[in-house]
């Protein structure tokens, strides 16, 4: 998964990610017991939400 924004970027393999959940308003992406990245949906186009579930639940088991 590559993010980029105006102070960077960064690229996370998918299985650097080891569970992942969403609800209504963010993703939760977790890369250990207290470590997550957290992507807030309204960041999203509801074709890009839904893409990212597809991905996730073909490359990352749901938390």
């Amino acid at each position: 998964m590559t993010l980029t924004n105006e102070q960077g970027g960064a690229t996370i393999p998918w299985s650097d990610f080891l569970k992942w959940a969403d609800n209504d308003r963010v993703f939760l992406l977790f890369q250990g017991p207290r470590l997550f990245n957290m992507l807030p949906k309204r960041a999203l186009t509801a074709a890009q939400i839904d893409d990212l579930r597809r991905i996730l639940a073909a490359k990352v088991k749901p938390a």
